[in-house]
């Protein structure tokens, strides 16, 4: 009996091995599938995957960023924004119509507390209009949320003119040249303009490139300051729809002679002061640009002008009225821009100073030459008794033009009636 029972559990346990579904409910009844029918599933969830509650929730609308103008300059607009829930990432868009289509000019990652966009390259004086796109992106589904749209004008460009001159001293005959930089040039005039008779007055015009970007320029002056001896000048550059208006601050040039005696000499200059009284003093003919051979010249054909005019003691008068040699040589320089100061046609009418051809023999601005090493223009004194009593111009070819008791003349330069000649000068070294 007892070998009966363990051969039946023995079987019972190979079925239960062999059918591992066989199951019994509580009640004794089997569970066990029929054959040739599906399994019980109890719907889907016994394939459902566990992560799939995760992967159909709906994802979080973001928050729209209210932006806002943080700076602006002619070229360059920066926006500004704080950071907006569930967002991943920020996308800037540009018009400069409120109303056209508006192009993606800027993205960045959502990683920082508060954010800037800086806009660069813009057209001055021009409205642009942006806004900003919060976007929350996942792999399957993304949201977005539009800010405020702002309005932003670019003021105008500010012209600059940097590396001009203040102040210039310049030799007559030589280019005045000028290197500067201008801001903004945007195809506009550049004038050069020079004070004329208390007012400004264009003198020349320089067409600038187009655009913004800085235009070195070299300027070079006109002409007209060479025989002056002081110039005002400034630069102007009109405003447009770009930029705004540029005036330079007062630019003073000084020319300096082209030719000049050098500074132990007597110095030449464009006007001769009127020596006591309003005495006649000859204009001057030369000007800055004059070369020594025209200061020269300028001196002989003042001289010209006496041929002719009686000779009176003590008188240094105009053309027509009479003078003596020293007389006519202190005229004659002047019509070449050199003063014989401390002679002068008011002192000279004194009988003290009746010779003054002594004090000119003597005047140290003057360069004492031999009779070998003459040349045209220089001062010829002549002598009796070893002292000074005439003085005459020298012309060249042996000649002299004086003033000799009679008349103002032309003669030869080793006439004995004048005395012997004891020295020369040089007016113009």
């Amino acid at each position: 009996m007892r070998k009966k029972i363990i051969v039946l559990l023995t079987a019972i346990c190979m079925i239960c091995t062999m059918v591992p579904s066989l199951a019994f409910a509580e009640d004794g009844q089997s569970t066990a599938p029929v054959v040739g029918e599906a399994p019980a599933t109890g719907g889907d969830t016994a394939n459902e995957d566990p992560n799939s509650k995760e992967q159909h929730e709906e994802i979080a609308e973001p928050t729209a960023p209210k932006v806002s103008v943080l700076k602006k300059n002619a070229t360059q607009v920066t926006l500004s924004w704080d950071a907006t829930e569930n967002t991943t990432n920020y996308e800037v868009y540009s018009s400069t119509s409120k109303s056209e289509k508006y192009t993606m000019v800027g993205e960045m990652k959502a990683t920082k507390k508060t954010y800037t966009h800086k806009e660069i390259d813009l057209t001055p004086n021009k409205t642009y209009y942006f806004y900003v796109l919060a976007k929350n992106v996942t792999e399957t589904e993304s949201k977005e949320a539009k800010s405020n749209v702002v309005k932003a004008k670019t003021p105008k460009a500010t012209t600059k003119v940097s590396g001009s001159i203040s102040k210039h001293s310049i030799k007559a005959r030589k280019t005045m040249k000028d290197t500067v930089s201008i801001s903004a040039p945007f195809a506009r005039t550049l004038q050069i303009q020079m004070v004329n008779k208390g007012k400004w007055k264009t003198v020349k015009k320089i067409k600038l490139k187009a655009g913004i970007e800085k235009q070195k320029l070299v300027i070079k002056y006109p002409n007209s300051w060479w025989k002056l001896d002081t110039t005002t000048w400034r630069y102007v550059i009109n405003a447009n729809s770009r930029a705004t208006k540029y005036t330079s601050k007062k630019i003073k040039l000084k020319t300096r002679k082209f030719y000049q005696n050098p500074k132990r000499y007597l110095q030449l200059t464009n006007t001769i002061s009127k020596h006591g009284h309003n005495y006649y003093t000859a204009p001057v003919l030369t000007d800055n640009t004059s070369t020594r051979k025209q200061h020269v010249e300028a001196m002989i054909r003042t001289a010209k002008k006496y041929l002719g005019d009686p000779y009176v003691v003590c008188r240094s008068r105009a053309p027509g009225r009479g003078v003596d040699c020293s007389g006519l040589v202190m005229q004659a320089c002047y019509g070449a821009g050199a003063d014989l100061w401390p002679s002068n046609p008011y002192r000279h009418r004194f009988p003290k100073y009746e010779y003054e051809s002594r004090r000119i023999a003597v005047n140290p601005k003057l360069k004492t030459v031999s009779w070998k090493h003459r040349k045209r223009g220089d001062l010829v004194f002549y002598s009796k008794g070893g002292i000074v009593i005439h003085v005459g111009i020298y012309l060249g070819n042996g000649r002299i033009i004086h003033s000799w008791p009679g008349y103002v003349r032309i003669s030869s330069a080793t006439n004995p009636t004048w005395g012997y000649i004891s020295k020369l000068k040089r007016v113009f070294i």
